[in-house]
């Protein structure tokens, strides 16, 4: 970052343009969400709104991001609109000396708005000079896929994998509401543990299988066809399951889960 910052500051002596700025903080940006593991499509400068789209590997996350950028500190000027239009605000300063990111979401940025008495909407610096806004691009990572396979039955919930190979396991490791990963079957004494589990995740078979079946009538997402599940998700490991769309991804994906609501 400092580096990057000495480097544009020898080869553009004096002071900058403010688009050379404002490309300065763009593309800094875009390099820190590709490094988060989005696919990042940068927009327009004049675009109203925002100035980056950015979609997750299997294209089912999209993120957009306004960039304000400014070579000392300065409040962001939202013009005669109070409307913030991004899903988050990203305000970098000082960009060529030691530059500080700010990350807000839509939420909290239009909470900070204030009017002038022109009738022009500003964020003052000492509104979003704070230290839960800063340095916070990290925490925009792109949901994780860990494994896909075909949807058997809908539905999106978050869990803890329980690795079970038999329907013992299972009968010891289980807690309501864990999402037991298992291999492929059709035998009936699986379907206890479907009324325990908050969504299941098998190895092989299709939606005529009666793990599905019984999944569909009981309303519980369903996974199946995820080759080698039991051997690439790991027991207790925390995920969130889609069996809409047939993907099973690392951690909690909010945006998913707050989709289904």
């Amino acid at each position: 970052d400092l580096f990057a910052c000495a480097l544009i500051r020898e080869m553009t002596p004096g002071k900058l343009p403010k688009q050379v700025v404002g490309l300065v903080g763009l593309y800094y940006v875009c390099y820190r969400l590709a490094k988060n593991g989005w696919v990042v499509m940068p927009t327009s400068r004049n675009t109203r709104g925002f100035d980056i789209v950015a979609l997750s590997p299997d294209l089912r996350k999209r993120i957009t991001i306004e960039v304000e950028s400014f070579s000392g500190r300065s409040a962001v000027s939202l013009g005669k609109s109070c409307e913030i239009l991004a899903d988050y605000l990203v305000i970098r300063t000082n960009v060529l000396e030691e530059p500080v990111t700010y990350v807000l979401s839509r939420e909290e940025a239009e909470r900070l708005i204030r009017e002038d008495r022109r009738g022009e909407y500003w964020i003052e610096v000492k509104d979003y000079d704070r230290e839960e806004y800063r340095h916070r691009l990290d925490s925009l990572r792109a949901p994780k896929l860990v494994i896909k396979g075909l949807p058997a039955s809908p539905g999106i919930v978050f869990g803890k994998a329980r690795i079970c190979l038999t329907p013992a396991e299972a009968e010891e490791k289980m807690r309501q509401g864990d999402v037991p990963v298992i291999p492929e079957t059709r035998d009936p004494e699986w379907v206890p543990y479907i009324k325990r589990a908050s969504a299941i995740v098998m190895e092989g078979g299709d939606a005529t299988y009666n793990i599905s079946i019984v999944c569909r009538e009981l309303n519980a997402p369903c996974i199946v066809g995820a080759k080698d599940a039991t051997k690439q998700l790991v027991d207790g490991g925390e995920y969130t399951i889609d069996a809409t769309f047939g993907a099973v991804y690392e951690g909690r994906v909010e945006e998913l889960i707050k989709g289904q609501d």
